[in-house]
């Protein structure tokens, strides 16, 4: 399993940088995970517009993800930082996500 990956077209993480797993497309993306696993942390920038950036398009491949697995793919202790342009639509899209999927677990047990 993947502990850490930065999702970056362009930047490398500024400290502990053995300490991740850096890709820099969507498709190097999806391969590491599809390989390892989903993250337990993922670090992911979002240059432009919300729906035309890369860690727009992970989050959403992730998310489509774990949907398709009924929501046991990705880890119930998930953590995220979003970077640069857009970081608060973001934020609130990944919240929004997660929190239907606690409230999907908790009614189908």
């Amino acid at each position: 399993m993947i502990k850490r990956l930065y999702v970056s077209e362009r930047n490398d993480p500024s400290y502990k940088k053995d300490f991740w797993k850096v890709v820099r497309n969507l498709n190097e993306c999806i391969d590491e995970m599809e390989k390892n696993g989903c993250p337990d942390f993922i670090s992911v920038a979002n240059y432009g517009l919300l729906k035309e950036g890369l860690g727009f398009e992970t989050i959403k491949w992730m998310i489509t993800k774990d949907i398709e697995m009924e929501f046991k793919w990705i880890p119930t202790d998930f953590t995220w930082n979003v970077r640069e342009d857009s970081a608060g639509l973001l934020e609130e899209y990944i919240k929004k996500c997660i929190d239907f999927k606690k409230f999907y677990l908790h009614f189908n047990r």
